[in-house]
């Protein structure tokens, strides 16, 4: 019996005992076993708080329901009112659940028995029922297709004893086999290939690499699924009558094969389009919003976002709660009729707007990303989109806009209900690369975080993030801290604290860095973004090799550099991580010393710029290039090396080893230069998902004065790569061989690098 049906069942109960007695005091408190079975008393009549001698309350006996049912140890619980001549007796009726004394598990391989066991959360001792039982086998069954084993099933013996009041309890596991998805093919599709169609699908088929992503292990829910996609896919080209039937699912014990028949039917064009019910606005007008026109594809995404338009026509007016529905008739010639019918909503205007469920979260916080306020026309566009700022804040699971009545019929209030979600982040990793060989580190971070809000420091939005990276050639600790608006305004402040040690920067010397650094951010465009930083901090050369050239020897000690940058940030990508297409441009300019104080006098300029260009079948070639200068001045007569330019590794020419590339000392050990630049152009292909197959060619060089970037000699290298997208953990594997080398640099055999993160 459904929940509202059961509610329904206990009000009618209590209506009828309201209309048999009227204020009788009850005689006497039976309680039964529903199956007539010994019964004891006192187990029941403890949850009990009619007495007799009470006066009969309905609601009493219901309450006295409730409490037997919430003990957990009944399987069925009722009560019934016989009337008497001056009184009522009050009977219970119990049916006791069984307590475990026995419970043997059988069959199950993969778990073991003992797994099952545990998974079931059942011990001897407990008290059960068949339902009970039932509910625990769906958890070992849940377990069991997580880790993909589709056609296991359980049978279990319920050997009870009622007069006892016990149960002896066999569970038989049945396994299977682990399914793996050799090929999944369709029939009967010639508009649109199997490769495509296998995309829009959750389940995959196995391949080289789902040994590492798991992929081809079969999901009979995800295929079920997958047949909507497969079908919406078909009707999104413009095949309307287009069904998906029931695959066909071949297991030989070793793989599954899965054959997916198709009726893919005919191509539909749009043969007219009206609009029809609108008053407010011309229908001429109406029919311009559409991007759909008479001999286009009746693509079913293209008709709803047709419809979408005309709503959002309304309701960007204030015209809140328009309706626009859709209905296409198909000819027998494949063209179609597409009508779209208005119900026009009202004019209206918000009144207040108010914030529902963030309970931790300050009001400020999300008041700030709206676009609408109190006494503006309700703008449905508007709402859509401060709904979605909120959203991609990240503090909330849940964000959803309601408008709720006033007591004016053009005037609504607006809420926004919200669900808390988790912002803070503990991880915790290990890893190694062709740079910083072993490294392991711990990060803690909060997205929602209030520096002034103790106890809890949570809510006013900023963001903290800790953290600590201990390797065999570097060591850093960084604490960051943003307040995205400062001073209340569309103004992002951050401050920085930092101690980096690496050993890896030569064969030399190490390098410690301590300091910190301030900056104000804003957003100049929709793409554009601008920042003005200071940061101070004192670079420490040590550990200088004893053999090392008089070059280095000079380098050696403690500096500080106090410096004020001043960048531009122009992203136009699709996607921050992961992009097919789009620019990211960086200008930066910095200036150390001179007015700023401290030992060191320097200006660099550096342009760096990436363009992903999106080919054929989900081809992506990325076009990117560095360019940057540096000079002392002042009382400065050389740049130190820390701030000198190199190339050469896994992030820039990947033929030559790290920091590899530019000018040396007479021992042959890399000293950097003071301008360089570098191409990189780079052609990936999917192979399946997450994987990647990448070819590219890197050039660039590095002269030992500022702004000499004549091209003369450079140097090259050209090579292959894997490209493994797994979240929080991307891989790049790269084998390169240089090609083009200047006489100071080595041209060595091919080069194997790897390297964990993105490259931009």
């Amino acid at each position: 019996m459904r929940l509202s049906q059961k509610k329904w069942a206990i009000g009618l109960f209590i209506l009828c005992l309201l209309g048999i007695v009227r204020a009788a005091p009850v005689e006497q408190v039976i309680v039964r076993h529903a199956d007539g079975a010994v019964l004891d008393e006192q187990s029941v009549l403890a949850f009990i708080g009619v007495k007799s001698g009470d006066e009969f309350a309905a609601r009493a006996i219901a309450r006295d329901v409730k409490h037997l049912k919430e003990s957990r140890r009944f399987s069925y619980v009722t009560a019934e009112v016989r009337k008497l001549a001056a009184a009522v007796n009050v009977i219970y009726i119990v049916r006791p659940k069984l307590r475990l004394i026995n419970l043997r598990v059988e069959g199950a391989d993969y778990f073991s028995n003992k797994k099952v066991k545990d998974h079931m959360e059942l011990n001897v001792g407990d008290l059960i029922d068949e339902n009970d039982l039932a509910v625990m086998i769906q958890k070992v069954q849940k377990e069991y297709r997580e880790r993909y084993y589709p056609f296991m099933r359980i049978e279990y013996v319920f050997d009870d004893n009622p007069k006892a009041g016990s149960v002896k309890v066999t569970i038989k596991v049945f396994e299977g086999t682990k399914a793996k998805v050799k090929s999944i093919r369709f029939t009967g599709n010639t508009a649109i290939s199997d490769r495509q169609l296998k995309k829009v699908m959750e389940q995959k088929e196995t391949s080289l690499f789902s040994w590492f992503s798991g992929s081809g292990t079969y999901d009979r829910d995800d295929l079920h699924r997958d047949l909507l996609s497969v079908r919406d896919a078909f009707r999104a080209e413009g095949y309307l009558d287009a069904e998906v039937m029931t695959p066909v699912v071949d297991d030989d014990g070793q793989a599954i094969r899965i054959t997916i028949p198709v009726e893919q039917h005919g191509l539909y064009r749009v043969k007219t389009i009206r609009v029809e019910g609108a008053e407010l606005f011309a229908t001429a007008t109406l029919v311009r919003e559409i991007d759909l026109e008479p001999g286009d594809r009746a693509s079913s995404v293209a008709i709803d976002r047709a419809r979408q338009a005309i709503r959002d026509y309304y309701g960007s007016r204030g015209y809140i709660r328009t309706l626009v529905k859709n209905k296409v008739i198909g000819n027998a010639d494949h063209t179609a009729d597409i009508y779209f019918t208005v119900v026009e909503g009202q004019l209206a205007r918000i009144r207040n707007i108010d914030v529902r469920g963030n309970t931790r979260t300050q009001d400020k916080v999300i008041r700030r990303e709206l676009t609408v306020f109190p006494g503006d026309i309700f703008n449905e566009v508007k709402v859509r989109t401060s709904a979605a700022r909120v959203r991609n804040l990240g503090y909330f699971s849940f964000v959803n806009p309601v408008s709720e009545n006033t007591p004016k019929n053009d005037e609504f209030d607006l809420v926004f209900d919200v669900e808390e979600q988790k912002t803070g982040q503990f991880v915790a990793g290990a890893g190694f690369s062709s740079v910083d060989d072993l490294i392991g580190f711990v990060e803690l971070s909060q997205g929602n975080f209030d520096v002034g809000g103790a106890p809890n420091f949570m809510g006013a939005g900023q963001k903290l993030k800790l953290r600590l990276q201990l390797g065999t050639r570097r060591n850093d600790v960084n604490i960051d801290f943003v307040e995205p608006w400062f001073l209340d305004r569309k103004l992002s402040m951050g401050l920085s604290g930092f101690r980096t040690e690496r050993s890896f920067l030569s064969d030399d010397f190490d390098q410690r860095n301590t300091g910190g650094r301030m900056s104000l951010g804003k957003s100049l465009g929709k793409y554009l973004r601008g920042k003005v930083q200071y940061s101070l901090e004192e670079i420490d050369i040590f550990d200088v090799n004893s053999n090392a050239s008089e070059v280095i020897k000079a380098e050696a000690g403690n500096n500080w550099e106090s410096a004020v940058s001043l960048v531009f940030n122009r992203d136009s990508r699709d996607h921050p991580f992961l992009p097919t297409r789009g620019n990211s441009t960086r200008l930066t300019g910095k200036l150390a010393g001179g007015p700023l104080g401290f030992d060191t006098d320097l200006y660099s300029v550096e342009l760096r710029t990436s363009q992903y260009i999106p080919l054929w079948a989900e081809h992506v070639f990325n076009l990117r290039g560095w360019i940057s200068t540096v000079e002392e001045y002042g009382d400065s007569d050389r740049v130190p090396i820390y701030d000198r330019l190199f190339l050469g590794g896994a992030r820039t020419i990947r033929g030559f080893d790290f920091r590899e590339v530019g000018p040396v000392d007479e021992t042959g050990e890399s000293i950097g230069g003071k301008s360089s630049w570098y191409l990189t152009g780079e052609y990936t292909i999917p192979l399946v998902e997450r994987f990647r197959f990448a070819g590219f060619y890197d050039m660039g060089m590095v002269r030992t004065e500022a702004y000499d970037w004549e091209l003369g000699d450079y140097n090259s290298s050209a090579g292959v790569g894997l490209r493994i997208d797994m979240p929080g953990f991307p891989l790049r594997l790269d084998y390169s061989w240089p090609l083009e080398a200047e006489e100071i640099n080595d041209r060595s055999s091919g080069r194997f690098s790897f390297l964990i993160g993105h490259v931009y």
